[in-house]
């Protein structure tokens, strides 16, 4: 009963004050923007690095190594279609959930052809 008031304090609070605490998050976000940027970026490179870690780190077809030319390519097509749906990070975290059945790692030139050959 005692933590039921006290929620219902801060949400009154929050309230109350809710202009205030909106400015001071534009304000923070203003002056972190290029901090808050660069983190996003390492956390993304980071969730592709073990994406590819789980899913061999070279192209299936021919070897290649190179991760600037890796992507991640859906066996049996309807890449498109979920990339729609949950998006390039959703996929990703999908793969590192576990759910590595259905990708492939192929370089982008294997990628293009895979494509050229099944109509895709």
């Amino acid at each position: 009963m005692k933590l039921q008031r006290h929620r219902e304090a801060d949400k009154r609070w929050y309230w109350k004050n809710h202009e205030q605490i909106l400015a001071k998050k534009a304000l923070y976000r203003e002056k972190n923007r290029n901090r808050r940027r660069l983190q996003s970026l390492e956390y993304a490179e980071r969730i592709r690095n073990e994406v590819f870690v789980l899913l061999g780190s070279v192209c299936v077809r021919c070897g290649f190594d190179d991760k600037r030319a890796l992507q991640i390519d859906h066996i049996n097509g309807g890449g498109s279609r979920e990339n729609s749906s949950i998006g390039t990070y959703g996929i990703r975290k999908k793969i590192l959930s576990g759910s590595t059945e259905g990708y492939q790692l192929l370089c982008s030139n294997c990628n293009w052809i895979k494509r050229a050959e099944n109509d895709e």
